[in-house]
């Protein structure tokens, strides 16, 4: 990430009004584009998905479990654009656009952190991730499988979890355990985003199809 990446200032309806670095964007409280790229498949034992372990220790959320890629879209980008640079750029994963399932965005404005102003994109992945053919990154520090039910529950009642993981420090597969220390820096509406991204993904695994009333508030 440099200080000089340039990203597209937005209205709320997401409409283009000038482009300027990030670090002005932010401090102007702009609106602007995030991308998050989920990744979820059916097996015998229920639906399995793929996290990341945030890796910068300068980030404001470094440890906590993420989607597998994320982050700002750049300047003249697509979300769509952003989604598959960001797939490559954090965990080595090269797509093509009809191997994504847009999900749909939310619009949400914080007190707390960088990112003041944001309409957030989601994606889901058609395929499964293969956990040891994902790449480490300054981002990505860890690559851990839960089920999404197990992941559910942990957003919503914060108890532990079962899952296994392959980290950078010790690149082999492990048993470990997920808690709620795991997501515990982060503000409301980020937690938000996450349960509403497990619902539409579980009605996405159901019957094929996006609604995207599932990114509207209950």
């Amino acid at each position: 990430m440099s200080a000089e990446e340039l990203l597209d200032a937005l209205d709320a309806e997401g409409n283009y009004l000038s482009t300027k670095t990030r670090p002005q964007l932010h401090v102007d409280c702009d609106w602007h584009m995030l991308v998050f790229v989920w990744s979820a498949w059916q097996t015998e034992n229920g639906t399995q998905m793929m996290l990341q372990r945030r890796r910068r220790k300068e980030d404001a959320f470094h440890h906590m479990v993420d989607a597998p890629a994320g982050g700002h879209v750049s300047a003249g980008e697509t979300h769509a654009q952003g989604a598959i640079r960001e797939l490559e750029e954090e965990i080595g994963v090269v797509v093509q656009a009809e191997e994504l399932v847009y999900l749909g965005f939310k619009a949400f404005e914080r007190d707390v952190g960088e990112c003041r102003r944001v309409l957030e994109h989601f994606y889901v992945l058609r395929h499964p991730l293969q956990i040891d053919q994902l790449s480490f990154s300054e981002e990505a520090g860890e690559f851990i499988v839960v089920a999404l039910d197990d992941l559910d529950s942990l957003l919503n009642d914060g108890g532990p979890i079962p899952a296994r993981g392959r980290c950078a420090e010790v690149d082999e597969m492990r048993d470990l355990i997920v808690t709620g220390e795991d997501l515990a820096a982060y503000p409301d509406s980020i937690l938000e985003a996450f349960r509403l991204s497990l619902r539409a993904i579980r009605r996405w695994l159901a019957d094929g199809k996006v609604n995207p009333a599932d990114f509207a508030r209950d």
